[in-house]
């Protein structure tokens, strides 16, 4: 699985290391066996919101902080819940 880290500021992409989204993903679903979702809140918000908050990365080229791609995102979310 990939994800891939866009800048906000610049629009530099990068892809965020396998081992890190593994560790990331693999932390969530053993602090909790299954994932409460607000209202209107989807698996794939639960996911931005945790990977966002857990991947600090500086952007190399102006220094803003990083957030994930939300369609790279998608791709994870899809590809996570055709496991289940």
């Amino acid at each position: 699985m990939s994800i891939e880290l866009i800048c906000p500021v610049c629009n530099f992409t990068e892809l965020a290391s396998p081992g890190a989204v593994e560790t990331q993903l693999s932390a969530m679903s053993e602090e909790n066996s299954w994932f409460a979702l607000g209202d209107g809140e989807t698996f794939e918000d639960s996911l931005y919101g945790q990977l966002n908050a857990d991947f600090d990365m500086p952007c190399p080229h102006c220094g803003a902080r990083m957030l994930v791609n939300e369609e790279s995102l998608g791709r994870v979310a899809m590809e996570m819940l055709a496991q289940w």
